[in-house]
């Protein structure tokens, strides 16, 4: 499997249309509801081929997919920066379902570096940035342009 097998599943399946405030508080047309997938969250984790980097998902979505698929090795950071489980290596890799403007991912980070941490990689399934809102380098699974959306 790769993003060509999950295009066609997370468009069909995931994405609603209507008017939306997103948690960033931006305005949207589209959200994706990657929970739909829920029994699918440990094969989404595999094809982001995670780093060998203990892993922390960030609340909501993100604590789903890695507890689902490495549930005794991975931790859990919620918004308000209260964590769990977050192992004791110094090096985390930070993952969320859907990002939009980096700003739980940002929130995340200076939660677990001022605990002493160092993120060292980024993942989510759908990256839907907008290209002046991209300044962490996230890797993805799928984006909005290889689902036709904007």
């Amino acid at each position: 499997m790769d993003k060509d097998f999950w295009i066609p599943i997370i468009k069909s399946r995931c994405i609603r249309y209507g008017d939306f405030t997103l948690h960033s508080g931006i305005k949207s047309t589209w959200i994706c509801d990657l929970l739909v997938l829920l029994p699918s969250f440990p094969a989404l984790m595999l094809e982001l081929k995670p780093s060998n980097f203990p892993l922390v998902g960030i609340e909501f979505g993100g604590a789903l997919l890695v507890t689902m698929a490495y549930p005794t090795t991975s931790g859990i950071i919620r918004k308000d920066g209260s964590t769990y489980n977050i192992p004791r290596y110094k090096k985390l890799t930070l993952v969320d379902d859907v990002v939009s403007t980096e700003s739980s991912f940002l929130d995340a980070k200076e939660y677990l570096e001022a605990s002493g941490y160092e993120i060292v990689e980024y993942l989510a399934i759908l990256d839907r940035r907008k290209e002046e809102n991209k300044t962490l380098i996230i890797r993805s699974l799928i984006t909005a342009e290889d689902l036709g959306l904007e």
